[in-house]
């Protein structure tokens, strides 16, 4: 198995434009540390690794890899032009002493044995899941940068990846050996586990027609064992007591993709459709609470995007293709993964779409979009708007020279671009 490190530039290419813009936004007291350096150089380089810690978990050695947008964008924050970037880091020590300096800004640390102990634990019970070791590593950097903690070296991580691709593989083989144990019929698999049903099949002919998976988890075997017997059309009755886990009800149940995800939060698609829709049936799970809700379904749904989490709401875009005059067919819409409450946030605004969506923890939101007019057609330009906590949504900005994917948040101000500048408000 081969990991290599993940380029900035690739995975910042990756990454939505507003996420993008919001990691290199920086706010007042990164600015207060970054004019304290000497030379534009200097400013420019600590501002750049601020922003990829932020953004990687980790930071890269090919710093000057830095999209072009963002670098004009952090440059412009600093008083530096993107080329100085270049004669940053002619010293070794400078880059290694900003790596600390930026960790114990963002009061970040370094794994410690401990630290590595639990991630080796964690990565066992993922790879469960997860057979893929780029899933894994992908995996992995959210769950450390979510904890602030600074990312291994990558030859580290790659050798406990396969040590918990190793162990998972074990543990699923011998789950399975004990369900096809001599003297039983079928996969009887314990309560908790992935398959808690009963084919009626006898291990020889399993055996003899089951092919080794070559991704192995939990999910595959079973699939493989129910395509066995004609999927589920042969299977028999649940047995008595075994009953899906409480991970498999809540935040994490098999078949699904995850569409965001923070240290609190996850929101994933499920395998169902909505009836009459190509739209998969979306949720938004507090893992504190490990009960999922669905998200706000409007008349002939088509899609929910941009979405964005914090703390514990959950912020969406609703499209849909009502054209009646009943209705308004897009809403920006506002969660509490809490209790499940929504509230349209773009109250009598009529939405067309939304390109760019930011969120506080307390329930405040901005975004950018363009919106309809009474007579159902597209306004020109895109629109500015802020909602904040309990209250209705106020139109900061609008015109055609309004960039779209610029809008970011640090802190409790907002940023975006218009024709070219830089443009702040508050959001409370």
């Amino acid at each position: 198995m081969i990991i290599s490190p993940i380029p900035m530039i690739a995975a910042a290419a990756q990454a939505p434009a507003t996420d993008l813009r919001a990691c290199f936004a920086l706010s007042d007291r990164d600015r207060v540390l970054t004019f304290d350096q000497r030379g534009p150089e200097n400013r420019l380089g600590l501002a750049v690794s601020l922003c990829a810690l932020r953004f990687l978990g980790f930071v890269p050695d090919d710093i000057a890899s830095v999209p072009d947008e963002a670098l004009v964008f952090v440059a412009g924050q600093v008083d530096a032009a993107p080329h100085e970037l270049l004669a940053y880091g002619a010293r070794a020590q400078t880059r290694s002493d900003h790596v600390q300096l930026a960790m114990a800004h963002l009061d970040w640390r370094r794994a410690d044995d401990r630290d590595r102990e639990r991630l080796a634990i964690w990565l066992s019970e993922r790879a469960v899941e997860h057979d893929s070791p780029a899933a894994l590593i992908d995996l992995a950097g959210e769950h450390l940068r979510a904890r602030r903690v600074l990312r291994p070296p990558v030859d580290t991580l790659t050798r406990m990846i396969a040590t918990a691709r190793a162990d998972a593989h074990r543990r699923i083989e011998q789950l399975l050996a004990d369900e096809l144990a001599d003297g039983r019929r079928g996969i009887g698999l314990s309560r908790g586990s992935a398959c808690a049903r009963v084919v009626p099949l006898d291990k020889e002919i399993l055996m003899r027609r089951t092919p080794r998976p070559r991704s192995l988890t939990i999910a595959g075997a079973c699939a493989l064992a129910g395509a066995v017997v004609l999927a589920l059309a042969l299977t028999g009755p649940a047995p008595v007591g075994a009953q899906p886990s409480k991970r498999d009800r809540g935040c994490h149940p098999l078949h699904t993709r995850t569409l965001a995800a923070t240290a609190h939060a996850r929101v994933f698609a499920s395998r169902r459709f909505i009836p009459e829709t190509r739209t998969r049936v979306t949720y938004g799970c507090l893992l504190s609470r490990t009960r999922p809700f669905r998200f706000y379904r409007a008349d002939f749904p088509t899609g929910f995007a941009p979405i964005a989490l914090a703390g514990r709401y959950v912020a969406y875009g609703a499209y849909s293709d009502c054209a009646a005059s009943f209705c308004d067919p897009n809403s920006v819409v506002l969660q509490d993964l809490k209790n499940g409450k929504v509230r349209l946030a773009d109250g009598p605004l009529r939405v067309a779409d939304v390109s760019d969506l930011v969120l506080r923890a307390k329930g405040s939101l901005a975004w950018i979009g363009t919106s309809f007019d009474a007579q159902g057609a597209v306004q020109p330009g895109v629109q500015v708007v802020k909602a904040e906590r309990g209250q209705p949504p106020v139109v900061l900005d609008a015109g055609l020279d309004v960039a779209r994917g610029s809008l970011a948040l640090a802190g409790t101000r907002l940023y975006w671009t218009k024709a070219g500048r830089p443009v702040s408000a508050p959001l409370g």
